[in-house]
């Protein structure tokens, strides 16, 4: 969410322009579309793992999730300690 943010204030004017009341109807839902969607697979893989991690962990689990998806980094982390903070 941070690298989002950061992003969003670099560009500031172009974003207040194209995410404003006036703005880009394409830009305002692709920005939806990525963190409704993220926000979906998160609980979905949670519930269907019968909840393996706390609430207050899969909030922070997601909130590194947003990071990442605002950053436009869509591949996952395939480092060898990414498999085991969601695996337990």
């Amino acid at each position: 969410m941070q690298t989002f943010l950061t992003v969003l204030a670099k560009h500031a004017s172009l974003y207040r322009g194209l995410l404003g009341p006036q703005g880009s109807a394409r830009v305002i839902n692709r920005v939806q579309r990525r963190i409704a969607g993220a926000l979906v697979g998160v609980a979905t893989d949670w519930l269907q793992r019968d909840c393996p991690h706390t609430p207050s962990e899969m909030a922070m689990l997601t909130w590194h999730l947003l990071s990442v998806c605002g950053s436009g980094a869509y591949a996952p982390d395939t480092s060898a300690s990414a498999g085991t903070s969601m695996n337990r």
